[in-house]
């Protein structure tokens, strides 16, 4: 691994603070679907999934995407687990109980969790 784990974590922060500025911009009104019986989730979900797993790709091209909402995608050896919108019952119910989770796991280890809640914008982050 070439990256440090400092610059790994400040990547994370990044990905989840304008992942957490969207969920602030377009929590209102989020159109919800049902993935399986009493399981739903927002169409933000799906969107903000897609642009996290974009910026990695550009970023770190050797690298994996697991996406709650788009699935597995690239290399398994380091891979980012992202969890766009946890607690998304709560948002569509528009409870301030939400937060953006991002976790880079090599070897099923992982080496950086980020996790922003948008409604306080409070950032916890570990390497």
């Amino acid at each position: 691994m070439s990256e440090s784990l400092t610059e790994l974590r400040q990547f994370a922060e990044a990905l989840a603070l304008d992942a957490a500025e969207r969920v602030r911009q377009a929590r209102r009104g989020a159109p919800a679907q049902e993935k399986a019986a009493g399981d739903w989730f927002s169409a933000l979900d799906g969107e903000i999934d897609q642009h996290i797993c974009q910026r990695i790709a550009q970023a770190y091209p050797d690298h994996g995407f697991l996406g709650e909402e788009g699935g597995a995608v690239g290399a398994q050896d380091q891979i980012w687990v992202v969890d766009p919108i946890d607690g998304s019952m709560n948002l569509l119910r528009d409870l301030p109980h939400h937060a953006v989770s991002i976790a880079l796991v090599q070897g099923g280890e992982p080496l950086v969790g980020c996790v922003v809640d948008p409604v306080r914008g409070e950032l916890f982050s570990a390497a």
